[in-house]
């Protein structure tokens, strides 16, 4: 069994699904903000999948943030 968890805004979404790791948990993540979107996996990996999937949504997050006050363009 995986968790998944998802945030969003009017224009943006940020989901997570956790994954067996060799030492614990990962996350895959996925951002879109308007027609953009882009799929990561989170590069730590946690011994609690509840930890593993925070992780994974925070850096989303960033991602999001980043994107919006257009930090990067992509």
């Amino acid at each position: 069994m995986s968790l998944s968890g998802t945030v969003q805004g009017p224009d943006w979404r940020v989901s997570g699904r956790t994954f067996p790791a060799a030492r614990g948990f990962v996350c895959h993540v996925r951002v879109e903000h308007g027609t953009f979107s882009h799929e990561f996996t989170h590069a730590a990996q946690m011994k609690r999948e509840r930890d593993a999937l925070f992780a994974g949504l925070r850096e989303g997050m960033l991602w999001i943030d980043h994107k919006m006050s257009r930090t990067f363009a992509v």
